[in-house]
């Protein structure tokens, strides 16, 4: 019984074992099948996913605001890092004379004492006149000139007739900001080099003195001139800093020497909210500079009143957060000029009849980079203009009053022990390729 009984189980155990064979077979064949479109289909995605040569010559076409293009041709680039930032702008007549044509030259400052000319872009037809000013954009790429319009008919030029120009330092690419205004006031950058402001003084206009924001991407002009103040303010941009827009107020007709306050300024190059008033000018102001934050001023001033410069002379530093004013030097007869801060704002440089001289702050020691008499002009007078962005140089411009259209200018180190300094090119209207300015830095 027990044998027959198990002869009889065996078909029935074939049948399993092979139906399980056959769902295990079907489920390794789904799986094939199934890893096979898995990896078509990836490698369709990737082939996707790849840009054609058109796809990639179009990305590589767009500018830094996207898909639309530049309005002037211009993409402005990032800000580089300040070491590189180390040939200095500098302007300079090709002929003989006060005439033009202008050319824009840079040297390798990054080497005291041995400046070496590495670009020269001679401003063409388009801008035919004398340089008057020119200031460079913060990340080295372009530079705001400032010149004179042409007399007509052999007519007397008026130097307050001033039209911007905007030329990119590598291409020459010009651009123009302005045509003729009544005055033009030196244009101020916005730090990420997207925006020029400037002002203007032109009585033909129907609000005479009004304040403008050019975008240098888009080559828009907007006025963006308060009017809470009445038709008498006149707003001259100084500094801008991430948010706010240095500006000197003062009312026309007036002998008031003006304040110095802040607009909020947005990323548009827009002013955000009301004047705010920082302090009063002083009348026998001798220069002053704002911290690269916006934190801080230093200024240097007589006790005089407007057009008295007589002594005794301070050198002072507002605190923005608090209010509150440091005395950093003081003299009965030591006639500070045109302080400048270093970039990280640690040091201040600073003329004086004594010659140029570096401040630290943190130990108030004092180091003097060029002593007076040390030029060949006894009463030339020395006023820091530019420190680099890497803090290890000063452009001085020195200032003669015996010799007329006498300037000189030289760049100094900070940091080296045994001073070098190199005349860059004096203005003397009769000699060949006099300098007319030192504008800013670029790479």
């Amino acid at each position: 019984m027990e044998v027959h009984h198990g002869k009889r189980r065996w078909p029935w155990v074939l049948l399993i074992v092979l139906g399980s064979l056959l769902v295990i077979g079907g489920i390794i064949a789904a799986l094939y099948f199934y890893s096979g479109r898995l990896l078509n289909r990836d490698a369709d995605t990737t082939t996707n996913n790849t840009p054609t040569q058109d796809q990639q010559t179009d990305n590589g076409d767009q500018s830094s605001n996207g898909d639309r293009p530049s309005a002037t041709g211009f993409t402005v680039d990032r800000l580089p890092d300040s070491d590189d930032l180390n040939s200095l702008v500098i302007g300079r007549f090709a002929d003989e004379g006060d005439q033009g044509p202008v050319s824009l030259v840079t040297v390798d400052a990054s080497d005291t004492g041995t400046l070496r000319e590495t670009k020269v872009l001679t401003l063409d037809e388009t801008i035919p006149d004398p340089l008057v000013r020119g200031v460079v954009s913060p990340n080295g790429q372009f530079i705001a000139v400032i010149e004179r319009e042409t007399p007509l008919s052999g007519g007397p030029t008026n130097e307050l007739d001033n039209r911007i120009t905007l030329v990119e330092l590598s291409s020459g690419q010009t651009a123009s900001v302005t045509e003729r205004l009544h005055g033009v006031i030196d244009p101020v950058w916005t730090p990420d080099s997207h925006y020029l402001i400037y002002g203007n003084s032109d009585p033909d206009l129907e609000q005479p003195q009004q304040v403008f924001s050019y975008g240098v991407e888009s080559g828009e002009t907007t006025s963006i001139t308060p009017s809470e103040d009445g038709p008498g303010a006149l707003f001259i941009p100084v500094a801008a800093t991430k948010d706010d827009l240095f500006v000197i107020r003062t009312i026309t007709a007036t002998e008031d020497p003006g304040a110095l306050g802040t607009f909020g300024l947005s990323s548009q190059g827009e002013l955000t909210n009301d004047f705010e008033k920082i302090i009063s000018l002083p009348p026998a102001s001798l220069g002053f500079d704002i911290s690269a934050d916006g934190r801080e001023i230093v200024m240097a001033a007589g006790s005089g009143q407007i057009g008295d410069f007589g002594g005794p002379y301070t050198l002072e530093i507002l605190d923005r957060s608090t209010g509150e004013i440091e005395e950093l030097r003081s003299s009965a007869s030591e006639k500070y000029s045109s302080p400048r801060f270093t970039h990280d704002g640690e040091r201040i440089v600073y003329g004086a009849a004594s010659g140029v001289w570096l401040l630290d702050r943190t130990s108030e020691e004092r180091t003097q980079l060029i002593e007076a008499g040390e030029f060949e002009l006894s009463d030339e007078v020395a006023r820091p203009h530019l420190v680099s962005p890497d803090d290890e140089h000063v452009v001085v411009r020195l200032v003669s009053s015996s010799v007329d259209s006498s300037e000189t200018w030289y760049i100094l180190a900070l940091d080296q022990e045994e001073q070098l300094f190199d005349d860059i090119g004096t203005i003397d209207p009769d000699e060949d390729g006099a300098t007319v300015g030192a504008f800013g830095w670029t790479v």
